[in-house]
């Protein structure tokens, strides 16, 4: 089993990626969001942990999406995981996010947008290269 992290419990991309892996329950989505069938599951990994900027936020994934553990800051996200998804597609602070996993070197996938400046993406992409670090990038 994979073991995967997840930063971001916003409505959209996280409820998706949680649900995909995780499956869910019928509590709590939000109304506006999109909701992926049920029978769309991936079983060989699983989101284990969530921090988001809110905690209040990452409670109610957690609760609806059967993630384990609701941790205290992005940093707790790394412990113990395979991989990260950087799925904080409300505030557009991706680029706050993604160090810490990186120079870690756990594989991390960040959600578009990659950054909100082209000079931010490079230099993740830079730092990414000069690190030989396992990355995913969805642009």
């Amino acid at each position: 089993m994979i073991k995967l992290g997840l930063v971001g419990a916003q409505k959209t991309h996280a409820y998706i990626f949680s649900s995909i892996f995780n499956g869910r329950e019928e509590k709590e989505w939000p109304a506006d969001a999109w909701k992926p069938e049920k029978n769309m599951h991936i079983n060989d990994a699983k989101i284990v942990k969530v921090w988001s900027q809110t905690k209040d936020s990452a409670e109610i994934l957690a609760d609806t999406c059967n993630i384990e553990q609701v941790v205290d800051n992005r940093e707790q996200v790394a412990d113990g995981v395979d991989a990260v998804i950087i799925a904080d597609d409300t505030t557009l602070t991706h680029s706050k996010h993604w160090r810490c996993f990186l120079e870690k070197n756990i594989s991390t996938f960040i959600d578009k947008p990659l950054s909100d400046t082209i000079q931010g993406a490079k230099g993740i992409i830079e730092f990414a290269k000069r690190n030989n670090c396992n990355r995913s990038v969805r642009l």
